[in-house]
Formats: structure tokens, sequence, C-alpha cells
């Protein structure tokens, strides 16, 4: 198992909080469900993030066994074959657990950071679902798909026919079952400006690095497409993601049910659950005030540029670390806006919108469960009032957002120095 720890990582050998983590690892371990095989890539054609470089030698190509076999089978020349065995002599086979349609998680792999637990996560190792006629990938999935009759008698030859990369064109964004261009090198640089994974307490989950998929791979890829092709290269991304778990969508692990992961975690006293809160609270604040948070001031127009959601969602693009942080993790779905000053309060407010509603049904289900837990009074009215409460307290500590609370709201006040100061009403008539 490779476990790696940080510098600046500080924290009890024996600490509860580290038992959970090593207790959801062992659990992710024993439903793992796929294998990935490593395969190597030219130092050109790997793009590492310069804040894990400790992390470089985890920055490999990774290939399902259907895939792999593919390229072995449909090399006919056999110098050529030779060559492709001796660059991966050294190919290592990893079990791993799929993670919605193109994505795995290597939950034997971890780093600690900043206290919290991160394992190694593959972006674009290959598609399980069929696209068009729905369900598994399967051998009809593959020979309706294949568009080189060269190639069909191989297919039947296959072990498992689930993570191909295929070369139809996903979105006008990406190969299907891998990663666009575009999008790999716009998630390197956003994950770039996390110091190393949240920026200025927004967390992301950043990639570690990105790798151009190999020639000989991408070839075959090409073969396999139902209507139309993604004509630019094809791309990994090697990411850090705290958990499986999102808020409601693309997992079997859901926020939705907030008593099964309270289990899961082993979060099992009310000191444990209210840290958790805390900590969702403190980052889905954080989340919504992204724009804010990763913006910079333009030197020539002095304008104010900074990150914003484009067609994403925090109940489904959005993973929860161990101890509660909301992390985003759909990076392809930011970009970078520029406003002026005059405007900026106006565009901080509708990127909050955005996302807020889907924050506020995570957070009151979660509320909900603790003070079930708790055996609180489920009153709707006290609920929102101590609920106020426990907002304040979570961004006593925060940089950029913190609470009023005048005409009998709640504010949330949004103030980074050398920007307009933004206040936003969170809870409003808190006491009848």
């Amino acid at each position: 198992m490779h476990k790696i720890r940080l510098k600046s990582m500080k924290i009890p050998k024996k600490s509860p909080i580290q038992t959970r983590f090593n207790q959801y690892q062992d659990y992710l371990i024993s439903v793992t469900d796929f294998q990935l095989n490593t395969y190597k890539v030219s130092k050109e054609n790997r793009f590492i993030n310069p804040n894990f470089k400790n992390l470089n030698h985890w920055i490999q190509c990774y290939i399902s066994e259907s895939m792999n076999q593919l390229v072995s089978l449909t090399q006919k020349e056999k110098h050529l074959q030779s060559q492709i065995q001796l660059q991966n002599q050294s190919q290592i086979t990893y079990t791993v657990i799929k993670d919605e349609n193109r994505n795995a998680i290597i939950p034997t792999h971890s780093v600690d950071i900043e206290g919290r637990r991160y394992f190694l996560s593959i972006k674009g190792c290959g598609a399980y679902e069929d696209m068009f006629f729905g369900g598994s990938l399967n051998l009809g999935s593959l020979q309706a798909a294949c568009r080189d009759p060269n190639l069909v008698p191989y297919l039947s030859k296959l072990t498992n026919y689930q993570g191909i990369i295929m070369s139809e064109n996903w979105m006008g964004e990406s190969p299907y079952g891998a990663q666009g261009e575009q999008n790999g090198f716009d998630e390197l640089e956003i994950s770039k400006l996390a110091k190393p994974v949240s920026i200025l307490g927004a967390y992301i989950c950043p990639l570690i690095g990105l790798i151009r998929i190999p020639k000989e791979i991408e070839v075959i890829a090409r073969k396999f497409f139902w209507y139309r092709t993604y004509s630019k290269p094809f791309y990994q991304s090697i990411r850090l993601v705290p958990s499986r778990i999102r808020l409601y969508f693309e997992s079997t692990e859901v926020l939705k049910h907030p008593d099964d992961i309270f289990t899961l975690l082993g979060l099992n006293s009310s000191e444990d659950i209210r840290d958790f809160e805390l900590n969702f609270i403190r980052s889905g604040i954080s989340l919504l005030s992204l724009f804010t948070r990763s913006a910079i001031i333009e030197n020539e127009s002095s304008k104010i540029r900074g990150l914003v959601y484009q067609d994403v969602w925090l109940d489904k693009d959005a993973i929860l670390g161990l101890d509660g942080v909301i992390h985003f993790a759909d990076l392809e779905g930011l970009i970078f806006q520029s406003v002026s000053r005059d405007n900026y309060p106006q565009l901080q407010r509708k990127e909050w919108q955005k996302l807020a509603f889907e924050f506020l049904y995570g957070l009151n289900n979660l509320d909900r469960a603790r003070r079930g837990f708790e055996k609180l009074s489920l009153d709707f009215s006290l609920q929102r009032q101590e609920l106020a409460i426990l907002i304040q307290e979570a961004l006593e500590s925060d940089q950029i957002a913190s609470t009023s609370i005048y005409n009998n709201t709640l504010y949330i006040k949004i103030n980074r120095e050398l920007f307009p100061s933004i206040e936003i009403p969170f809870l409003e008539n808190i006491y009848l």
C-alpha cells in the first residue's frame, strides 16, 4: 500500500481521525471491482503539477485489461510488438474502484495532506457504459462501434469489454472514455492555483499531472466510434480525491443518506458529527464564493478576473472529504471570467446563487440527521435558529467569509482586500 505524507502534515500517529481514515481506506480496498494496468509515458508527454513533485512516480498512463489486450493483439509486426512489450515490461496491475463512467480510484495509493487523506484517481481510463444503447459495454457494443473490419476478429478474444477508450466525440470536448486536450490543460492550470488542495479555503480535487495517451493506444481508440470523432490528441488526468462520497448523484455513497455516511465513516459521537457539519458549512460557503477567492486584479484593465462555474453542479460534481470538507471535482467545468470593479458584486452574487440550493439541500439533510442522532427537536423553526449559531461558528476562522445578523437575518459577508465588500442574505426571519 502506497501512503505518502507531505512535510506540512502534522497529526498524532494514533489520532481518532487517522483511525477513521485507515478504516475507510481498508473499506475501499475491499470493494475494488476493476483492474488497470500501468503503461509508460515518455517524458515529453507528461505534464506535472509543481505542487506535487513528490508524487511524480504516480504520473503514468493507466489502461484497462481490455485496452491492453487490444494493443497487444493488433500489433501485427513482430518487431513493433516486441518494442511495446519491452517498453512495458515493468507494467503493474492495480485493483481499482470504477468511478462514474470513465474514472477509477486506486485506493492503495494515498497521501495525507493538511490532516486529510486523498486517494489517487484516474480520469479518462476508458468508458464502462454504452453511450447510445445503454448498459455496460459488451462484445456487441464494441462490434457496433468498431469502424475497422480488420479489428473485429480480435474483439471476441478479449476477456473484458469495459474500460475502452473510443474516439466518439463527447460534447465537443473529449474522446469517449478519455480526457480532451483543452479540458485536461484547463484542469491542470486550475489545479496549480491551489496551495496545495484549496484556493483560499475553497477545496478542489487537484490534478497532480496530465499525460498524453501513448500513440499506439490512441491509434486503436480512433477505430471505435458510433457517429462522429474527436480529432485532437487524447489525454488522461491524474488527480487526488478525498473519497468517493458525493452529495447526491454519481456514486453509491451519497450524502442523500447521512445516517449511512455516519456509519460508513465511523462517526459515532455528537462531537464527531458536529465537526463534520462545521467543515461542510465552511467549505460549502467557500465554494459559493470561489470567484472572489480565486480572483486577481488584472494589471492592464484593472478588471477583476476569477473562476466561475459553467454547467457544473455540487450535487454530482463535488466529493466529500472524510471530515466533511466539500471538494469540487469537475475542474473542466470552471472557466476564468473578467468583470469590472463595479460589476464584481453582481457577478459574485450570481455565482453564489448557481450552487446555493444544492449546498442548502445537502446542509438541511445533514443538519437534520445530526439533530436526530442527538435526539434534538426536529421542529424546523428551532432547527433554523440553532443552525444560524452553527454557521457563525463555522466561519469564525475563515479568511474571506464572515457573518453578521441584523433585521432578523443572518448575512454572509464576503470581504477580500482591495475588492468591494458584499453581503448576501443566508437565513432570513430567524426568529418569529
